[in-house]
């Protein structure tokens, strides 16, 4: 999920002068035999703390899906106590991206929020030509353009004109309405995802281009004037994204088109969005 490197001692010189006139100072009185072990000594407590610190990485970014997993469930769930959980799983979830990022050597990081309006094609033209041909009768469908959308993500810097972005988005339901011979019935989708991009600065214009791994979820089946249509269920898979836009003192304007939602080639999605970062 995100470019690992290295981890560094939690206790480090600041340059290789001061770590050489640390290591002659503290062991030049002692014998040549005594000096050799209290430098090995040194040297093992050194990588023992830097391998302590990288195994609580690794088991930290080992339970962000799962995290990602519940929050999703308890947003979509759409009670208040249940909202008010997935916000607070949300407040942790940052913190440990944040954790997770600001352990690696000379990391330049930054975090954000970023939410809007999905505009999506969610394959409700394909469903209602599922059921016609089903049904062997002319559907008529209306269907919801847009719906909230949200993102988190956190950005690594490589360079003033370089960084790569790592984000988790989720979205709000969208309504399609199926009708045969004057009865009826809805079914919602909705759209969640990880992403990573590479961004390419420009005094204050990024663009960015990269790929998703994405969910689209739609109702298994329909029952319309009491007959059961099979007609779609929960997709996985990957497609590209690409984007543009506006950053000034932390406050980001921008859209970011997202191809083959969930692998479908017939549905994508664009997000028009404001953030902050931090």
């Amino acid at each position: 999920m995100a470019s690992v490197k290295d981890i560094a001692p939690i206790m480090q010189a600041e340059t290789d002068e001061e770590a050489d006139w640390v290591d002659e100072r503290s062991v030049a009185s002692l014998p040549g035999n005594v000096e050799q072990e209290v430098l090995k000594l040194g040297q093992t407590i050194q990588e023992s703390s830097s391998l302590g610190l990288q195994a609580a990485t690794q088991t930290v970014i080992g339970n962000i899906p799962e995290m990602i997993r519940e929050l999703t469930d308890d947003i979509k769930s759409g009670s208040i106590d249940n909202f008010s959980t997935a916000m607070n799983k949300l407040i942790k979830l940052v913190s440990i991206f944040t954790f997770t990022l600001f352990s690696y050597a000379n990391a330049e990081v930054k975090m954000g929020v970023e939410g809007g309006l999905g505009y999506a094609d969610m394959r409700a033209e394909e469903t209602a030509q599922t059921l016609a041909n089903l049904s062997g009768s002319t559907v008529t469908y209306t269907y919801d353009e847009a719906t909230w959308m949200g993102r988190i993500f956190a950005d690594y810097a490589f360079s003033p004109e370089i960084s790569t972005e790592i984000g988790y988005f989720i979205t709000g339901s969208l309504d399609a309405t199926y009708t045969i011979s004057g009865a009826s019935a809805t079914e919602s989708y909705d759209a969640m995802g990880l992403d990573a991009a590479v961004v390419v600065h420009q005094d204050a214009a990024y663009f960015k281009a990269g790929m998703h791994s994405s969910e689209l979820n739609g109702a298994a089946s329909l029952s319309i004037d009491g007959t059961t249509y099979n007609v779609s269920e929960t997709i996985s898979g990957t497609g590209y994204l690409v984007g543009a836009g506006l950053e000034v003192d932390g406050t980001r304007y921008g859209l970011t088109y997202y191809a083959d939602l969930g692998g479908d080639g017939d549905s994508g999605m664009v997000f028009l969005y404001g953030g902050i970062t931090f």
